[in-house]
């Protein structure tokens, strides 16, 4: 008998979606039973949710309450674990504010004092968290993230009219699309292949692309669901994933699943992700970005090795062994 039969768990699932988060959220609530779930009212992401949840736990009287996202109770009698993916909004000043600051340092910081467990995915955002907190290691657990079967080299395989070069992502400054344009341009492919990048542009990455001399091979092809994406990836020379900062970075995992080579950053979680099958460069680095795609493309001996252990790192991940962690976790706790 799963542990979940006889425990009441109330799980915030109001965080699924399409985005990082939501991912995680959807893929593990989807595999946990008799849960209830969260009244879906409000934005968990709200600095004011914290009073919400205190609300709905008092009411509600689970035995545990857990919540994927960054939105621990302001207060709570009864158990809780939530989750840290990473510590973004301290650690890049682009994504943070006085808001953000606040929030952080006057109600995660003490929440995860209180909780019974804090939950992220990777080592690097574990040692962070630990860091900043101050909390012992063992109240701090990596459950990884997952990768569906969907995401494989068996498939359909999306084509341009060109070769193409693939970025999976948002715009936010992090992600280093700037960098990644201005390196695209500066490479020996630009002339004969494309950059695809998923999402839509900002006015200021507009701009540079249409200073570009190959702004004909630079496009923006809107959102991309969960669907096509398997498609995407393995009709890609490469995915090119230069972000400064990340707390696991789920599209290079999709892309080594699918095949598809890889190059990232050499910094936070990127390298525990892709180290030993992918390129890994120095992302503030335009020129090392640069020289970094044009190996992607013309070094076959290493796309060949990098394809063979990308698909065997992946197979190290599943969301099912993410979702027994968690579950390990609440029990636990």
């Amino acid at each position: 008998m799963d542990f979940t039969d006889c425990m009441n768990i109330l799980f915030d699932n109001r965080w699924s979606g399409d985005h990082g988060i939501g991912r995680f959220s959807k893929e593990i609530s989807s595999r946990m039973d008799n849960v209830n779930f969260v009244p879906s009212i409000g934005y968990p992401s709200s600095p004011y949710d914290s009073i919400f949840l205190a609300w709905q736990i008092q009411k509600v009287k689970p035995d545990m309450f857990f919540s994927p996202g960054y939105n621990p109770p302001i207060t709570s009698k009864n158990p809780f674990v939530f989750t840290l993916c990473d510590l973004n909004h301290l650690r890049t000043k682009e994504n943070s504010t006085a808001l953000k600051r606040a929030y952080y340092e006057l109600i995660i910081k003490p929440a995860c004092h209180r909780a019974q467990k804090i939950i992220t995915i990777s080592d690097f955002s574990k040692a962070e968290i630990i860091q900043w907190t101050g909390v012992k290691e063992e109240k701090v657990i990596n459950v990884g993230v997952g990768v569906n079967e969907e995401f494989s080299p068996n498939g359909i395989k999306k084509e341009f009219e060109l070769p193409y070069i693939l970025y999976i992502g948002n715009n936010k400054p992090h992600k280093n699309l700037k960098r990644l344009i201005g390196a695209f341009g500066r490479s020996a492919i630009a002339t004969n292949t494309l950059l695809l990048l998923s999402g839509s542009p900002t006015a200021e990455i507009s701009k540079q692309i249409n200073a570009s001399p190959f702004k004909e091979n630079i496009r923006f092809i809107g959102f991309i669901n969960e669907a096509e994406l398997p498609s995407i990836y393995r009709g890609a020379l490469g995915l090119a994933y230069p972000s400064t900062y990340e707390g696991f970075g789920l599209p290079v995992l999709e892309a080594l699943a699918c095949g598809t080579p890889v190059l990232t950053s050499n910094t936070t979680a990127l390298p525990e992700v892709a180290s030993g099958a992918a390129i890994l460069i120095d992302p503030y680095s335009i020129d090392d970005i640069s020289q970094g795609l044009n190996q992607l493309i013309s070094n076959n001996s290493q796309r060949n090795k990098n394809i063979l252990r990308g698909l065997e790192k992946a197979k190290s991940y599943s969301w099912q062994k993410t979702a027994d962690k968690v579950q390990t976790a609440l029990l636990a706790a």
